[in-house]
């Protein structure tokens, strides 16, 4: 997968078809990103998990194991999955979202998607 691939996954995912970020706890105190959650949720790195490839153990490592235990992602850079995490972790409006992921994708050289 390339960086433009994921990146296009991600922004359907959370813009496109505006689905909920993947968190635990109370908002604004204790909350914690899951890469899957309830409903179907999930976060930016959850996004890019094929459903053959996630284990719930997963969700007792970071970015950095999981470029190791999960192969479709395991050709992506470690600071591109962070700041696609961060995007997901520290945003929580969709407007504030959007934003941030338009200025990863400057930064990176890619594509927003229309």
């Amino acid at each position: 997968m390339t960086e433009q691939e994921a990146f296009d996954k991600v922004w359907d995912h959370f813009i496109v078809k505006r689905r909920a970020r993947s968190v635990i706890g109370t908002a604004g105190r204790n909350e914690t990103c899951r890469y899957r959650g309830r409903g179907g949720s999930k976060c930016a790195v959850g996004v890019l998990i094929p459903d053959e490839q996630y284990s719930s153990a997963l969700e007792e490592t970071d970015v950095r194991n999981i470029m190791q235990e999960v192969p479709a992602v395991s050709n992506l850079d470690w600071a591109f999955l962070n700041e696609l995490q961060n995007c997901h972790d520290f945003y929580e409006t969709r407007a504030d979202m959007k934003a941030a992921f338009r200025k990863l994708a400057e930064s990176r050289g890619l594509q927003v998607p229309r």
